[in-house]
């Protein structure tokens, strides 16, 4: 077998090192830009969060259950990154489920410092 001349070899480690670091770079570039759509997501969500609160804060007392389902849909059906969506209302001192858009996870148990929250 005949052997690769030095400038041969040196080309060719050079060359895997090149490679080595164009993958590093794409592996930090594609994790940066799925942080930055991430939140990007998360301020969109608050941001519908808060409209929507805002929209039922508007809405006439006793606020009919159609048309809170129909806000709650309309707001989980627009991004499909979103897995459920819960109207709860406060009765005394406890939370309780008004309405679920469609297709919701079931609800978790809230925790008691997020109770106690205004």
């Amino acid at each position: 077998m005949q052997t690769l001349k030095l400038h041969i070899k040196t080309t060719l480690l050079a060359s895997v090192i090149i490679v080595g670091m164009l993958v590093a770079a794409l592996v930090m570039t594609s994790a940066g830009i799925a942080n930055l759509e991430r939140e990007d997501d998360k301020a969109l969500a608050d941001t519908q969060a808060a409209d929507l609160a805002q929209h039922i804060s508007d809405m006439y007392s006793p606020r009919d259950s159609d048309t809170l389902a129909r806000a709650a849909n309309l707001i989980k059906g627009s991004r499909p990154s979103i897995v459920s969506l819960r109207i709860w209302e406060r009765s005394g001192d406890d939370l309780v489920e008004k309405v679920s858009a469609a297709g919701s996870l079931p609800a978790l148990p809230i925790p008691e410092d997020a109770k106690s929250l205004n």
